[in-house]
C-alpha cells in the first residue's frame, strides 16, 4: 500500500506597493486628497448585522487601497548585483518556450547558466 502526504495549498501572496514614494511631498497629497475624497463619500448602511459591517468594511478598504494602486508602484523585485538585463531577457524567452518547446527550453536554459557564470565571475573579479 502506497500511502501519499497531502500537499498544502499555498495561500495567495499579498500584493505589496511600494511606500518610499511617500516620501514626495505631491504624491503624499494627492493620496491624501484621493482618500478624504472617497471616505466622505462612503455611506454607512443602516443595521449592525455582521453581513452590513462586512459589506461596509470591504467598502472602506477598497476606498483606502485604491488611491495607493493608482499613485504607488509595486517595488522592484531586487535581483542579484551581478545580473544584467541580458540574462533576464533570457530568462523571459525560457519562461515562453517552458510548455511549447522543450529542447529549445533546455537549450536556453544552458545559456542562462553560461552567461551567469560569466557574470558572475566578472563581479566577483571586480569587487
Amino acid at each position: 500500500m502506497k500511502i501519499k502526504m497531502k500537499r498544502i495549498e499555498k495561500t495567495a501572496k499579498e500584493e505589496r506597493t511600494d511606500i518610499s514614494a511617500l516620501r514626495n511631498p505631491e504624491i503624499r497629497e494627492n493620496i491624501k486628497e484621493r482618500i478624504n475624497e472617497r471616505l466622505n463619500t462612503v455611506q454607512i448602511e443602516g443595521e449592525y448585522s455582521e453581513e452590513n459591517i462586512n459589506k461596509n468594511w470591504e467598502k472602506i478598504k477598497a476606498d483606502l487601497i485604491e488611491p495607493s494602486r493608482k499613485y504607488l508602484r509595486k517595488p522592484k523585485e531586487t535581483k542579484k548585483d551581478w545580473m544584467t538585463d541580458e540574462i533576464l531577457n533570457l530568462m523571459n524567452k525560457r519562461r515562453a518556450y517552458k510548455d511549447k518547446n522543450k529542447s529549445l527550453y533546455q537549450q536556453t536554459q544552458n545559456e542562462i547558466r553560461r552567461q551567469i557564470r560569466i557574470a558572475k565571475e566578472n563581479w566577483l573579479k571586480e569587487k
